[in-house]
């Protein structure tokens, strides 16, 4: 249980970390990048402190030529899986949408490819192609549309605040490298005079 707790004040360090540095204030964002393999996932923090407008994430990649992504979003204090989408409309639209009303806090939603689902009912649980690299045989072959290309966009509506945070595999390093330091305290040797 200390190593899950010791993780879990690793991750949100390094997430509060990235939130400093790149935070900006307003309504709506938008984010776009390019995955290099078919297993990254990228990791949105943002806010909510009206209640009163539902929260809007949306991708552009299947539609502009990039892999098509699922959308999984989660709550930041308990990393909880709220909800997640694969597509809007398939077959006709294979982008990813989530809208509804959230109460006021800090979220994460994880942006992967297709068949890259969230592993169990919490962020730190991983998802389900981590590690596989380029699953589809590709990087990004699409059963019904041949090739893609990585790039995606994600916009968010409704919001006070987002922020691109690490993904997963980085916070796992960051957890590791606070847990070596943490374990090299306790076992430094002690010199008496």
């Amino acid at each position: 249980m200390r190593l899950n707790s010791l993780f879990t004040r690793s991750m949100m360090t390094a997430l509060f970390t990235v939130a400093a540095m790149q935070t900006a204030y307003a309504g709506d964002f938008t984010f776009s990048g390019l995955f290099k393999s078919d297993d990254q996932v990228a990791i949105y923090k943002f806010n909510v402190t009206d209640a009163g407008n539902p929260v809007t994430l949306t991708t552009t990649s299947f539609g502009t030529g990039g892999f098509d992504p699922i959308l999984s979003l989660f709550r930041e204090a308990d990393g909880a899986l709220i909800t997640d989408n694969d597509d809007i409309s398939f077959p006709n639209d294979r982008d990813s949408l989530i809208s509804l009303n959230l109460n006021p806090g800090s979220y994460l939603v994880a942006l992967t490819q297709s068949d890259n689902f969230a592993v169990g009912p919490n962020i730190i649980d991983g998802f389900i192609r981590q590690g596989e690299g380029n699953y589809t045989g590709g990087p990004f072959l699409d059963p019904t549309a041949g090739q893609r290309t990585g790039s995606f966009g994600i916009a968010f509506q409704n919001v006070s605040a987002a922020v691109a945070a690490p993904e997963p595999a980085s916070v796992a390093f960051v957890a590791l490298g606070a847990l070596a330091l943490a374990m090299g305290r306790g076992i430094r040797p002690r010199f008496s005079k």
